[in-house]
């Protein structure tokens, strides 16, 4: 994720998820290589390659968090939907890590006084220094004033 806009009262953050809309474009062309080039049944593997790749391509569009202190909400919006958040709720920002497989992941997470976890984005990564970065940038935001 990274910084789009940041003023006095507006911060804009925004990733594009290029790795996975890269596999939906390998997906798409082995469908069509599939569908095009063989009969039944394999022609359906590749209709069905054709019809995954894109809905994974609309799936994966991109992702945007924006904090107004005119509304006074964190906004998360997505290909799945959007998710508004008061932030005087909002009590900190984090950068958390996960192991998977031997790998260590970092996601940003907004915690609120209700003790709820919010994650910033929906896939965690393996650039540490971008998440904690960008917890920063959020962290001084929020504490600074208009």
């Amino acid at each position: 994720m990274r910084i789009i806009q940041q003023s006095a009262t507006r911060l804009v953050l925004r990733q594009r998820l290029v790795g996975l809309r890269y596999l939906c474009a390998f997906c798409a062309g082995l469908g069509l290589f599939l569908f095009l080039g063989y009969e039944s049944p394999v022609d359906g593997i590749g209709l069905i390659g054709l019809t995954t790749a894109g809905l994974g391509y609309q799936l994966t569009a991109q992702e945007d968090c924006t904090l107004n202190r005119e509304t006074g909400l964190l906004t998360l919006r997505n290909s799945l939907g959007r998710k508004s958040y008061h932030l005087e709720q909002l009590k900190r920002v984090i950068v958390k890590k996960e192991v998977f497989l031997g790998t260590e992941f970092y996601q940003v997470y907004f915690y609120t006084q209700a003790g709820e976890q919010i994650a910033l984005t929906r896939f965690p990564t393996t650039h540490v220094a971008q998440q904690q970065s960008l917890a920063r940038s959020i962290h001084q935001f929020m504490a600074s004033k208009v």
